[in-house]
């Protein structure tokens, strides 16, 4: 699925789906969020605490969607509390679709998690800490080294990495002129 420009229309389906989803408790609906600074163009990578096996876990910023809480008030408040960032700090741009993946660990029941992703720009400074409680790590990364940064999790959550690659993939592709 392509990013697509957030409208008001949009956002209101969206948060329709997320209380439908709810309401089928077949997944955990989740926002994540694919921040880029606005001046560096950098992506941040956040790293998940480790595995049990003490394993590497990038990924971007995520989280549970609270019970009647909207998907762009729960995108805000993810970012502040795994990452400090400020809403005034954030301008959110496009919608990337939903994405099922299934869970590690069974959270609240559910097996697999709904994803509803978004594109943010960042426009304050690159320097971000990373909350510890929720958080090994995080920094900008370019985005040619987007796949380099992910590719440890080929191996091990094979379907988050498909998944990330093909989040970045369709945020980097550029519309295409119609052939006449």
């Amino acid at each position: 699925m392509a990013f697509r420009r957030l409208t008001k229309k949009l956002l209101q389906r969206i948060d329709s789906g997320v209380r439908v989803c709810a309401r089928r408790g077949t997944h955990r609906p989740t926002v994540a969020v694919v921040l880029e600074h606005l001046v560096t163009r950098k992506f941040l990578i956040v790293a998940g605490k480790t595995d049990s096996d003490g394993s590497y876990n990038p990924g971007i910023v995520k989280g549970g969607i609270q019970k009647k809480e909207r998907v762009l008030v729960a995108a805000a408040r993810e970012i502040s509390e795994e990452v400090g960032i400020k809403k005034s700090q954030l301008s959110f741009r496009k919608y990337g679709g939903a994405y099922s993946v299934a869970s590690v660990k069974k959270k609240e029941g559910f097996s697999k998690k709904l994803y509803y992703v978004f594109y943010a720009q960042y426009d304050g400074p690159e320097g971000v800490t990373h909350n510890a409680e929720e958080l090994s790590g995080c920094c900008w990364v370019p985005p040619e080294d987007i796949e380099t940064h992910l590719s440890c999790l080929k191996e091990v959550r094979p379907e988050k990495y498909e998944v990330l690659l093909k989040i970045f993939s369709d945020l980097r592709r550029k519309k295409q002129k119609p052939c006449l």
